[in-house]
């Protein structure tokens, strides 16, 4: 499966779930072809440990 693909999958699963409006990634191209214009979209490993545990929780709800 390619990571793209993937990320679109996992954007589609979490549509309406939750109300985040910023998306951390590393400075991988794609996610700005995945990512929605009204989320903005930030370079870099600031606030991880937060969006870490955000992440586990969205995992839980969801798996």
């Amino acid at each position: 499966m390619e990571v793209l693909p993937l990320c679109a999958e996992l954007m589609a699963n979490t549509e309406g779930k939750t109300v985040c409006k910023i998306g951390y990634t590393d400075d991988w191209g794609g996610y700005e072809r995945i990512l929605s214009p009204d989320i903005m979209h930030v370079i870099g490993k600031r606030n991880t440990q937060r969006l870490e545990r955000t992440n586990g929780i969205i995992r839980q709800q969801t798996g």
